[in-house]
């Protein structure tokens, strides 16, 4: 019953995207790239991440992103067509940080204040769950 209360409350799918670590320049310095995802937000600011990262450095930033747009359009059509159960406890998503300052995230906000304490002195923005599946699908290196 859960799950269909979760359906009902109008999420949104977009394109969301972190910044991370992907090399280092021949100079030494370290080179930034873009990883692209699906991301779902609720009504009240509950987000899940897709497992799927779709790496700039990788495909190339705008095949990343495109990849990344294809992805949220079948899900969005799934979502039109009642086809889809959502992203709670579906294997293929994982629940990340609340937007900022919504309910979610008032009634989390110790939860996810230890997560940025993880996070704190890395390059990639994303949550400690957002990295695992990063180092999941493509190594840790």
């Amino acid at each position: 019953m859960a799950l269909r209360v979760l359906i009902a409350m109008r999420l949104v799918v977009e394109v969301a995207e972190n910044i991370y670590l992907s090399s280092h320049e021949e100079t030494g310095e370290p080179e930034e790239a873009s990883c692209y995802f699906a991301i779902v937000e609720a009504f009240d600011g509950s987000r899940w991440a897709h497992e799927m990262p779709f790496l700039g450095h990788l495909m190339g930033r705008l095949h990343a992103q495109a990849a990344a747009a294809r992805l949220v359009e079948r899900i969005q059509a799934a979502l039109d067509a009642g086809t889809w159960a959502g992203p709670v406890n579906n294997p293929r998503w994982v629940e990340v940080q609340p937007a900022y300052g919504s309910d979610a995230y008032q009634r989390n906000e110790g939860r996810w204040a230890a997560e940025q304490e993880l996070a704190d002195g890395n390059y990639d923005a994303g949550t400690r769950h957002e990295r695992e599946l990063l180092n999941a699908a493509y190594g840790e290196g």
